[in-house]
């Protein structure tokens, strides 16, 4: 209750793509940046049924999800892959859960990745910031070092996959914007707590953060 106070993960993620149409049109996304983002916020937690447990932390029994991002990153995939114009064709995929011999998808290869990054990576960067605000406290300059480092990797993924920070960072809020109670609507910007304190850390840090772009 205390992650989904509006009930249940499926209302989640329900405010969630409210908020998303929102974060699009506010962002001027192109079409096919819409696209990916629309799906990514969909898909962000298709793996929570299958990781989603109870255990006992110091003698209190407590819901987890841990690995829900890993997990859904491939099932977002087939979740795309439902809209191949053949629905019955058998999906094959190699020992790193991608998909070989679908060339009958709707959806490029490429596309799919797009989407499957950013929905494994949906909870870093509030994680990394969380990470920095711990650690500042014992070394600034530290922090701030390891923070940037952190983030470069995760930029350069995104990078590899013809996508960016920036636009994981706009999953994330929609993800935390996804938290409003019975409502049917998403929390605004000003109601959700540290959204425009670790977005504007994150455009800070990235200044200094030099990506570039491996080469297949």
């Amino acid at each position: 209750e205390s992650w989904h106070p509006e009930g249940d993960a499926w209302k989640h993620t329900l405010q969630v793509v409210d908020a998303a149409a929102e974060i699009m049109r506010r962002e001027k996304m192109s079409e096919e940046e819409v696209l990916v983002f629309m799906l990514a916020a969909l898909s962000h937690d298709l793996g929570k049924p299958t990781k989603t447990e109870k255990k006992v932390k110091n003698g209190v029994e407590v819901i987890t999800s841990d690995g829900h991002d890993m997990e859904g990153g491939w099932m977002s995939e087939e979740f795309i892959n439902a809209f191949a114009p053949t629905a019955n064709v058998e999906i094959l995929r190699d020992e790193n859960g991608d998909y070989v011999g679908l060339d009958e998808t709707d959806f490029a290869k490429e596309f799919r990745a797009r989407v499957r990054i950013l929905t494994e990576k949906h909870m870093q960067l509030k994680m990394l910031y969380l990470i920095y605000k711990e650690d500042f406290k014992k070394n600034p300059e530290k922090a701030e070092r390891n923070a940037r480092k952190s983030l470069g990797r995760v930029a350069r993924k995104l990078s590899e996959k013809d996508t960016n920070i920036f636009a994981l960072s706009f999953l994330t809020e929609a993800d935390q914007r996804g938290r409003n109670g019975d409502s049917d609507t998403p929390l605004e910007r000003s109601e959700v707590e540290d959204l425009e304190n670790w977005q504007s850390w994150l455009n800070e840090m990235m200044k200094e953060v030099k990506i570039e772009k491996k080469l297949p």
